[in-house]
């Protein structure tokens, strides 16, 4: 029975915690990439930089919102 509980547990808590996979290329109105802008989670501390070609990736949860920063640009 302590077996079974613990499975059980183990998947509630694997499901719960679903994340999906994010990426991209950050790039300007001409095409050009953008290195360094700043791609968050809303609400967490989970975020990353754009790299130098302006690639970036990142794992959030299901439901999130990402906000990306880059100073100098709207």
């Amino acid at each position: 029975m302590r077996k079974i509980t613990l499975i059980l547990v183990m998947i509630f808590t694997i499901i719960t915690y679903a994340q999906t996979d994010i990426s991209g290329v950050i790039t300007d109105s001409n095409g050009n990439p953008l290195p360094g802008v700043n791609v968050i989670e809303k609400g967490t501390t989970n975020g990353i930089t754009s790299d130098f070609d302006g690639n970036y990736y990142l794992k959030v949860q299901d439901d999130a919102t990402i906000v990306f920063s880059f100073i100098g640009f709207q």
